[in-house]
């Protein structure tokens, strides 16, 4: 038997002798007999009757503060406006809002998420490490050291001030270099500078870069 077919027949075991009435007739005398046979509107008289009931003590102050804002003052439509209508599209409302929020849950949920911080030992491609020294120093340093880059054969290095103009500039064959006095002499004290090499190939072409290292001589 096909699901249509086994639902016509429910449909049918569930009907009562004639046409039902309307929901707003359930409770008219008329229909009483029809309703006492009739499981489907027997069913239908329950729920409105649940909904017609007064207001759960946590929904009253929601469904009074949409009552007051949608009934009329006078006139045909504010009988149109019952809280027993109210409340019932309160509900459906409520319900669509929090389909629609999940929803947008597990579509955000599902979307990937990039993180800014690579876990310990994973180095970004192209990326020269451990330039030092950097952060707060208690005096002008004489060189700064990095690791090597295979390929390397040049280095340039520089000392910036923080908004990028360049204060020194230099070129080294080495995973290191010296920082001569007079540039050193020139570094006071408590000024953040920046310091960045940047590495090249036999080809001259720039294969790996290091991020700026932000240091500061403290007196």
């Amino acid at each position: 038997m096909k699901p249509h077919d086994e639902l016509a027949l429910l449909k049918a075991a569930l009907r009562g002798p004639g046409e039902c009435p309307s929901p707003q007739d359930l409770h008219a005398p008329s229909s009483a007999g029809h309703v006492a046979q009739c499981p489907r509107c027997q069913a239908e008289r329950k729920l409105l009757d649940r909904f017609a009931a007064a207001p759960e003590h946590l929904e009253s102050p929601d469904v009074a503060w949409i009552a007051a804002r949608l009934a009329p003052p006078s006139g045909p439509l504010r009988k149109t406006l019952n809280p027993v209508r109210i409340r019932v599209a309160s509900l459906a409302i409520a319900a669509s809002l929090i389909v629609i929020a999940g929803g947008l849950y597990i579509r955000d949920s599902a979307r990937p998420q990039l993180d800014p911080h690579p876990p310990a030992g994973v180095l970004r491609s192209g990326e020269i490490q451990g330039l030092a020294p950097a952060g707060d120093l208690d005096r002008v340093p004489d060189a700064f050291v990095w690791d090597p880059v295979p390929a390397a054969v040049r280095y340039e290095i520089a000392v910036l001030e923080v908004d990028g103009t360049e204060l020194w500039k230099s070129a080294s064959y080495q995973a290191k270099a010296a920082l001569p006095a007079a540039v050193r002499a020139k570094i006071p004290p408590r000024k953040a500078l920046l310091v960045r090499v940047v590495a090249f190939d036999s080809a001259n072409q720039r294969i790996a870069e290091s991020q700026p290292a932000r240091f500061r001589i403290q007196p």
